[in-house]
């Protein structure tokens, strides 16, 4: 339950933040909640680098950029793009964390 809501120009010291596109949150944790926060960070960056890694792959592919519809190869562009600006949010939450 929050009770509290401020607006602040930076993270406050002792909080993690909520990585996410469009809104950038924080909240105080326990060293406990710490430790799971960087264990579910640990895992998005897993996951993220290896969709940015297959979405890569394609896109390196001559002959797939040469036979996929041209929508296609820029929806896995944009993906690709929107996936390497979560990677730098959730690098940045872990390296805050430590």
């Amino acid at each position: 339950k929050c009770e509290v809501v401020e607006y602040v120009e930076r993270k406050p010291s002792g909080c993690a933040a909520d990585v996410s596109a469009n809104l950038e949150s924080f909240i105080e944790i326990t060293a406990e909640a710490k430790e799971a926060l960087i264990s579910r960070l640990t895992k998005q960056k897993e996951k993220s680098e290896k969709e940015l890694a297959k979405l890569d792959g394609m896109l390196k592919n001559e002959k797939f950029v040469a036979n996929a519809p041209k929508e296609l190869i820029e929806e896995n562009t944009k993906n690709a793009n929107e996936l390497r600006e979560k990677l730098v949010k959730i690098e940045a939450e872990m390296e805050s964390l430590w």
